[in-house]
């Protein structure tokens, strides 16, 4: 009995990770969607203000 439990949380962590890999990756491809492609006025020192409009450049 001791040997299946053994196997089993294993397995269970070994999920965990690949979940957790998982995760990090569709927070990363979640964050760069939200912020646009980059060549368009975003990612170029340039703010959007809260009506959307560009603030100018940075600095």
């Amino acid at each position: 009995m001791s040997e299946f439990l053994k196997k089993a949380f294993k397995d269970m962590k070994e999920s965990a990770k690949a979940q957790h890999e998982v995760d990090k990756a569709n927070f990363v491809a979640a964050k760069a969607e939200k912020q646009g492609p980059v060549g368009r006025g975003q990612g170029h020192g340039q703010a959007r203000n809260p009506a959307g409009h560009f603030a100018g450049p940075a600095g």
